[in-house]
């Protein structure tokens, strides 16, 4: 975590479903429909103003709870697809 604290660039959370899908082969050939989502969230960063571990604490709370809150969002958008992940594959 210190990387990008240090740096202070920002995190951007992100979820992929449906990519297990790619393991097979059959899936890659041209007119196979494979349905995958991707969703990015808002940026994340640090705040310097925290002490190192509390930071930590707080960053990762925020991270976990946008993985989840992307998770759902996304889990809706791709209802009825040929994919129908679980809220619980994500947390």
């Amino acid at each position: 975590m210190g990387g990008f604290r240090k740096a202070g660039v920002p995190v951007i959370p992100c979820v992929v479903l449906g990519g297990a899908q790619y393991r097979h082969v059959r899936n890659w050939l041209p007119l196979r429909r494979t349905r995958y989502g991707i969703n990015f969230g808002n940026p994340l960063r640090v705040n310097p103003d925290f002490r190192a571990s509390e930071a930590r604490e707080r960053f990762l709370r925020e991270l976990q709870q946008a993985y989840v809150d992307l998770g759902r969002e996304l889990v809706q958008k791709m209802s009825g697809s040929i994919v129908e992940p679980q809220i619980s594959q994500i947390i």
